[in-house]
């Protein structure tokens, strides 16, 4: 009897112990965004893995969020974020409409951030003055919003 309760007992905790010993999913990416004009509305969050659609079309954005804006700074977490080259966008969405406003020249009304505080003379800044290197440990960055 002994050794039938053994054979029905050891496979299972054999599976759950591989389980337990599995590797991590991911690291928290921290934004730490300051410079809001105000603390009306949110922020739009947006991880980018690739050049492709970075910043303007945050839908497409592999990771996605919203934060509150207080005392004209705010903080997002982005987490289990695999090893890899990543990008960050942030939009002061003022009005709550889910998107970043533009003027009929597509010039952002609200404010905007990066990663890497990345700036570009003419039209959005590119993925490559953006990107970071997610690789062991939690990442953290500061970003200014600009208007």
């Amino acid at each position: 009897m002994t050794l039938i309760r053994w054979a029905i007992l050891v496979p299972p905790i054999l599976l759950l112990g591989g389980s337990l010993h599995a590797e991590p999913k991911g690291v928290k990416v921290v934004a730490q965004m300051s410079d809001f004009k105000s603390d009306k509305g949110q922020v739009l969050m947006a991880l980018f893995k690739s050049a492709d659609d970075f910043p303007t079309k945050m839908e497409r954005a592999t990771l996605r969020g919203k934060a509150t804006i207080k005392g004209k700074k705010a903080t997002y977490v982005f987490k289990d974020v695999p090893p890899g080259v990543w990008a960050v966008a942030a939009v002061h969405d003022e009005n709550k409409n889910g998107k970043m406003d533009t003027n009929f020249l597509g010039i952002p009304k609200e404010g905007w951030g990066t990663s890497r505080n990345a700036r570009s003379r003419i039209g959005p800044p590119s993925f490559d003055d953006a990107k970071f290197t997610v690789k062991q440990g939690d990442r953290s960055f500061k970003i200014k919003m600009t208007y």
